[in-house]
């Protein structure tokens, strides 16, 4: 996939560029989910709510969540520029801020690798999750084979303590609740969307 400058702010002060249509291809992997609640979990500036509106229906409620007061003030210029009235933006930690009963689609763009208690805050969300709903993971992995052993080096060399955790895998966190997991691999295996679907 070509690697494109839309650059994304990390919470540990990385710089990473997207392949070009990754962000569309992770809402596109949530499916239809009409006119029910989108959760974003550490949606940072908002990138991903214009690909949420289109994708939901006229009704549709995105609820934007991250710990970060900051990307959360720009994520509300965001919605006021495009007039998106159906946003709610919640500043809290996903492990403990109360979510809606009832989760038609929840996604994890660059965030999930960055979570202390990812896998609870997955299986939280899961459990809010309705049947038939999905839960879409996008972020960067380290890739196999000698490419992932050049990165490998690299990194090791330049990562700060606090950093994403690479070596997250939300497909087999998704697996053992019992979800349908699909997995499909970006830039040479660099990035992946990995999609659980509730039955």
């Amino acid at each position: 996939m070509m690697v494109t400058p839309d650059f994304v702010d990390r919470p540990s002060g990385w710089f990473f560029a997207l392949p070009r249509g990754i962000r569309r291809a992770s809402v596109a992997a949530l499916g239809d989910f009409g006119d029910g609640i989108a959760l974003d979990v550490g949606c940072g500036t908002g990138r991903s709510f214009r690909y949420l509106q289109r994708a939901g229906g006229p009704g549709c409620r995105i609820v934007g969540l991250d710990v970060s007061a900051g990307a959360l003030a720009r994520a509300s210029g965001r919605c006021i520029r495009h007039g998106w009235s159906n946003v709610a933006l919640v500043h809290g930690d996903a492990l403990v801020t109360p979510l809606p009963d009832s989760i038609a689609a929840a996604i994890f763009t660059l965030s999930y690798a960055s979570m202390p208690h990812r896998r609870e805050i997955l299986a939280r969300i899961w459990d809010h999750l309705r049947p038939g709903g999905r839960v879409v993971v996008m972020d960067a992995k380290m890739p196999s084979g000698a490419i992932g052993r050049i990165l490998g080096f690299g990194l090791r060399r330049l990562r700060a303590p606090g950093d994403a955790d690479l070596s997250a895998a939300p497909w087999s966190d998704l697996s053992s609740f019992g979800a349908a997991v699909e997995m499909q691999e970006w830039a040479f295996g660099s990035y992946f969307i990995a999609v659980g679907a509730k039955v």
